[in-house]
């Protein structure tokens, strides 16, 4: 764990016990941590949110799991249902979910997401003039 990083752990989505609860997240965020991923479920959630610590999981579950894991490496590429995360790839999460950004695709990203913004404030501002004609053409 190192400050200013994520923790993401692929535990195969498994939502019969869990790696991840209230001390572990107070462990991170005292190490400076910025938020935990979880492909499988956390517990303690009460505790985690009342010390302000992000955790994204699959679900919860009340189980640990003391035993009932093998944890693999550190920094190495892996992938989760589909999709490819590496050391220094871009996480952005937040209530709606959790996005992973390839290093090499940075800069294609935010030039895209520039575009998408400056079309939803038009976007925004015709459906509150109500100057939406048709729908189908948005």
């Amino acid at each position: 764990m190192s400050a200013g990083k994520v923790i993401i752990l692929d535990l195969d989505g498994v939502i019969n016990a869990t790696a991840w609860g209230g001390l572990a997240s107070k462990l991170a965020q005292k190490k400076g941590v910025i938020g935990t991923i979880m492909h499988g479920t956390c517990r303690d959630v009460e505790e985690i949110r009342e010390c302000g610590y992000p955790v994204w999981a699959k679900g919860i579950c009340p189980r640990r799991s003391r035993n009932d894991f093998t944890f693999g490496t550190i920094n190495e590429p892996i992938e989760i249902t589909g999709v490819k995360i590496k050391k220094n790839d871009i996480i952005v999460a937040d209530q709606s979910g959790v996005v992973c950004i390839p290093k090499e695709l940075i800069t294609e990203t935010l030039n895209l997401l520039k575009k998408i913004s400056k079309q939803e404030e038009i976007l925004e501002d015709q459906v509150l003039k109500n100057d939406v004609q048709d729908w189908d053409e948005l």
